[in-house]
C-alpha cells in the first residue's frame, strides 16, 4: 500500500482512516499534515488557496482533508468539472445550511467553478482550492476576488519538524533508510533537512534513487523498454499522461494509439507493475507525476518513438477542443501539453531534448490545421 503511494500516487482512503484511528502513534501510511489539516477548522474564515510547488503534497492533503472533515461532521464535495448541469446541482447544494466542504484541485483549470461556488459560499461551508505553484499578492488579489472573500493561503512547500520527525519513522518502519538505519536519529533528520531540503518531493525522489524503489523501477523500465518493446509506445503514453496529471482520458489515448487495451492490462498486471496496482480499477495510472519524470530523467528511450507519440496525443487532443461537452477539458489539457516547461520535462534529456523539441515543433507545423483555442 505505501509501495503504491509512492510510486503511483494513489491515495487510499481506508489506509489513512487507519492510521489516523491510531493517532498516538507514529505514522504508518503517510505523513499527516497535522497543522495545516487543523488549521483549516480552527481559522475564522471560510476559503483557502492550498499552495505548493508540483510534487509537494497538495493533492494528497486535500485527500488528508476529506478524511478529517468527514470527522469533523462534513459533507465533502470534489468538484473537477465546469460543465453547466454540474453547476446547476452545485446552486441546490449551496442553498443549504448543512457544515459542507468544497475541493477543487487545479484553481487555473477550474477557475469559473471556484467563481461560481465563491459567489454564493453560504458560511457553513468551506472552499478549498490548490494551486501548483507559490502565490504572490498579485495572485492573491486575483483569486481573493474570484473566491468573493480573501483566502488564507497553506503553503505545503517545507515539512516541519514534526512532520520529518513522522517521515523518519514512516521510512524506518517500512526499511526505507535501508544503509541511514545505522545513522542516529539526529542525523537521519538532518538528512531529511539539509539533503531533501525538509520537501516531500526531494525526500521521494531520494527513495527513487537510493532505496528498493529504485531497483522496483528499474524492473517496470526493463519490462517495457527491453522486455517488451511492443508496448513501449503504449509506456511512453502512460508517461505522458503521468506528467499530464492523468487528466487524459486513458480510453482515448489507446484509441488515437491504436493500443489493445485489454492486452495491455493483462500485461501490465502480470509484470513488476502488478506488485503494487493489483486490485486497482486505474492500473494504467502506475507512474505518479514525480515517478514520470524521474524515468524521463534517468532511461533512455527512441526520442522518435516519444516525438510520434506525443505528437499524436496532442493532435488528437486539439481535434477534440470543439466538442461541446467534452471541449473545455480538452482544451485545458492543450495547454498543458503544449507549455515549454512540459516538453522541457517530457524530453528532458540534455543531449537530445532540444534536438526532440525542435522535431516536434516541425511535426506540428506539418501536421494539418488543429483547432486551437484560446
Amino acid at each position: 500500500m505505501v509501495d503504491r503511494m509512492l510510486l503511483s500516487g494513489e491515495f487510499s482512503y481506508a489506509a489513512f482512516a487507519t492510521q489516523q484511528h491510531h493517532i498516538h502513534q507514529s505514522p504508518e501510511y503517510c505523513v499527516p499534515r497535522t497543522k495545516h489539516l487543523n488549521s483549516v477548522f480552527d481559522a475564522n474564515v471560510n476559503r483557502f488557496i492550498v499552495s505548493s510547488d508540483l510534487g509537494n503534497g497538495k493533492s494528497i492533503f486535500l485527500e488528508q482533508l476529506t478524511f478529517e472533515a468527514h470527522s469533523r461532521g462534513f459533507e465533502v464535495f470534489a468538484v473537477n468539472t465546469q460543465l453547466p448541469e454540474a453547476l446547476a446541482e452545485l446552486d441546490i447544494l449551496l442553498t443549504s445550511s448543512a457544515k459542507r466542504m468544497y475541493l477543487i484541485d487545479g484553481y487555473a483549470r477550474y477557475r469559473k467553478a471556484v467563481k461560481h461556488i465563491g459567489k454564493r459560499l453560504p458560511a457553513s461551508s468551506v472552499l478549498v482550492c490548490a494551486i501548483a505553484q507559490s502565490v504572490d499578492d498579485l495572485l492573491h488579489s486575483e483569486i481573493a476576488e474570484d473566491m468573493c472573500g480573501a483566502p488564507r493561503e497553506i503553503d505545503l512547500n517545507i515539512l516541519d519538524s514534526a512532520e520529518l520527525a513522522a517521515w523518519d519513522g514512516l521510512l524506518e518502519r517500512w526499511g526505507f533508510w535501508e544503509g541511514r538505519i545505522q545513522e542516529t536519529r539526529v542525523d537521519r533528520l538532518e538528512f531529511l533537512r539539509a539533503q531533501c531540503g525538509s520537501e516531500n518531493r526531494s525526500i521521494v525522489l531520494s527513495l527513487f534513487r537510493e532505496t528498493r524503489l529504485s531497483r522496483k523501477i528499474d524492473e517496470i523500465v526493463n519490462y517495457f523498454l527491453r522486455q517488451n518493446p511492443h508496448h513501449s509506445k503504449a509506456f511512453i503514453a502512460v508517461l505522458i499522461n503521468a506528467l499530464c496529471q492523468n487528466h487524459v482520458d486513458w480510453p482515448r489515448i489507446t484509441e488515437w494509439l491504436e493500443i489493445d487495451n485489454a492486452a495491455l492490462k493483462v500485461d501490465v498486471l502480470s509484470s513488476p507493475v502488478g506488485d503494487f496496482m493489483s486490485g486497482t480499477s486505474r492500473w494504467y495510472e502506475f507512474t505518479s507525476t514525480e515517478l514520470a519524470s524521474y524515468i524521463l530523467n534517468h532511461y533512455d528511450f527512441a526520442i522518435d518513438e516519444m516525438v510520434e507519440v506525443y505528437s499524436k496525443i496532442v493532435r488528437e487532443t486539439a481535434y477534440s477542443a470543439d466538442d461541446l461537452r467534452g471541449g473545455f477539458d480538452a482544451r485545458e489539457n492543450l495547454k498543458e501539453l503544449m507549455r515549454f516547461r512540459f516538453l522541457t520535462k517530457l524530453f528532458s534529456s540534455r543531449g537530445v531534448g532540444v534536438t526532440a523539441i525542435n522535431a516536434v515543433y516541425r511535426n506540428r507545423c506539418s501536421a494539418p490545421t488543429l483547432p486551437f483555442t484560446a
